[in-house]
């Protein structure tokens, strides 16, 4: 009986040591991790983007493009790796072979965000308009290609026209038409003529779409489709711009000020704003859900215009009153639900160029962050 007892003292012991020794250790093995780094671009391959999202499945966290578009994400599982990147609508996942304790940096056309949607790009819908070309700032953006002059060349754009009112009226009277897409820009001087169409189901089909998630961005004279169903997030003095003024706009949002500034598109601090014709639309006051993102001083006629003025841009009617010289908020933004409006009282693109005008960068900055 006291030999059975040491035998057990002495297996006991042997026991021991061996899980001392890590002979039957649970400790998990270290994992084999390396570092991906790069920078991230917009749809042409050579505009950086800030605020991208950059992560893989199995890595310890996530990481965010600085200003330069540039970031680094650590503890990435050593192999093939995926590594996703997100910007507002845009995703995009590449594989990467990873080395442990290395640095794999991705390529340019790897950092790329991508133009097509069966790649990961949103589904976009351009309303045209008389004074506004919104659609050749997203083709400088890589969602198509411009003539020699810089404006889209019709046929290689990545996103939908709604090319006249009859178009318009087809897109917003369905809610289904509406969920095709998931941004839809409104340039000034669109066809809004409701004539024949059902205005309060139109309001409350678009409403609904921002709500679910759709992002709207307007700009100027279309400003009756954001007054219409958002009318406490934004109220308009009406169509009393002065025309011909330019402005150095204020940047109130830190990242865009920032990402302006990595871009050399400021001037002491200051964004150069210009797209004004007589009669655009001025902002009075913002809702206080609405945030403004860039104003300036401006010039406009004080009262609101006649009844019967709202025809665009009139060239005179403004001139009968008095001007006034204001700080007035130029480009706002706002939350409905899941999804966002923004409006610009500038046009984005008035005239044809090659390059992104300092204006065109908001634009820029803003569509691919939503």
């Amino acid at each position: 009986m006291q030999r059975c007892s040491v035998i057990a003292t002495l297996l006991i012991a042997l026991s021991a040591l061996l899980v001392g020794c890590g002979g039957s250790s649970s400790e998990p093995e270290a994992r084999l991790v390396g570092t991906v780094e790069g920078r991230v671009y917009a749809p042409n391959g050579a505009l950086p983007m800030a605020g991208a999202t950059v992560s893989s499945p199995d890595a310890r966290g996530s990481t965010v493009t600085n200003a330069q578009g540039d970031f680094r994400l650590e503890n990435v599982p050593a192999g093939n790796t995926p590594i996703t990147i997100r910007k507002g609508g845009w995703t995009k996942i590449v594989n990467k072979a990873v080395t442990a304790n290395q640095v794999a940096r991705l390529t340019a056309s790897e950092g790329t965000l991508p133009s097509q949607v069966a790649n990961g790009a949103p589904r976009i819908a351009v309303v045209l308009g008389q004074w506004d070309k919104m659609e050749d700032v997203l083709a400088k953006l890589g969602m198509g290609q411009l003539d020699d002059v810089g404006h889209l060349r019709r046929g290689t754009e990545s996103f939908s026209i709604v090319a006249d009112g009859a178009a318009f009226r087809t897109l917003v009277s369905s809610a289904a038409n509406l969920a095709q897409y998931d941004m839809i820009f409104v340039n000034c001087g669109a066809d809004l003529n409701p004539e024949g169409l059902d205005l309060e189901v139109a309001k409350t089909n678009v409403r609904n779409w921002v709500n679910q998630g759709g992002v709207l961005y307007v700009t100027d004279l279309s400003y009756p489709i954001v007054e219409q169903v958002f009318p406490t997030d934004i109220v308009f003095e009406g169509m009393v711009g002065q025309d011909g003024i330019t402005t150095e706009g204020t940047v109130h949002d830190a990242a865009l000020l920032a990402w302006l500034g990595a871009r050399e598109q400021l001037t002491a601090g200051k964004v150069h704003i210009g797209g004004f014709l007589s009669g655009w639309a001025v902002i009075r006051t913002l809702g206080p859900n609405t945030t403004n993102l860039v104003d300036g001083l401006v010039t406009f006629n004080a009262g609101a215009r006649p009844n019967g003025s709202r025809r665009g841009h009139d060239h005179g009617l403004g001139d009968l009153r008095p001007t006034t010289n204001e700080v007035r908020p130029l480009t706002v933004t706002f939350m409905h639900g899941s999804g966002r409006v923004l409006y610009t009282s500038y046009h984005t693109a008035e005239e044809p160029s090659l390059n992104l005008r300092p204006q065109e960068y908001i634009l820029g900055y803003l569509a691919l962050s939503l």
